[in-house]
C-alpha cells in the first residue's frame, strides 16, 4: 500500500512539474538569432521598428508549425509560422507582411506536445 501511494505521489509531482515547465516563457529583445523553443514552451520578444523604413521578420528552421502572436491597434493577432519559413510584420507602406504596431511584444510558441525543438530568429529588415 505504501508503495502505491509513493508511485501515485511521484506521478502527481512529475505531472505538475511538467505542467509548470510547459508554461515557461523566455523573454528576448529583437533582434535575436537561433533561439531554441522546446515543445510546450513560448518566447516573447519586445520590438520597436520604424514603420516607414523597416519590417520585423521572424524565421524558423524547425520541422513543426509555430504559433506567433502580435499586437495591432489594440488587438492581438495570431497566425502560424510555417515549417522552415518566415513571417513579415509591417507598419504603413511596405507591401508584404502582416500589419503590426511598430512597438510591442511578439510571442512565438511551440505548442505541439512531443514535437522537436524549434529554432527561431527575429530581426529588422530595412528598406527604402
Amino acid at each position: 500500500m505504501k508503495m502505491k501511494v509513493f508511485f501515485l505521489a511521484a506521478a502527481i509531482l512529475s505531472t505538475s512539474a511538467f505542467a509548470n515547465e510547459s508554461q515557461m516563457i523566455s523573454n528576448y529583445q529583437v533582434p535575436f538569432y537561433n533561439v531554441d523553443i522546446q515543445p510546450n514552451n513560448k518566447i516573447q520578444a519586445s520590438y520597436n521598428f520604424d514603420p516607414n523604413h523597416q519590417t520585423l521578420v521572424c524565421t524558423t528552421s524547425g520541422l513543426d508549425f509555430l504559433s506567433i502572436e502580435w499586437p495591432y491597434k489594440g488587438k492581438h493577432n495570431q497566425t502560424l509560422l510555417p515549417v522552415g519559413g518566415h513571417k513579415s510584420f509591417k507598419g504603413n507602406l511596405y507591401p508584404e507582411g502582416y500589419f503590426a504596431d511598430s512597438k510591442g511584444l511578439i510571442s512565438i510558441a511551440n505548442e505541439k506536445p512531443g514535437s522537436s525543438k524549434a529554432t527561431v530568429s527575429c530581426e529588422y529588415h530595412t528598406w527604402g
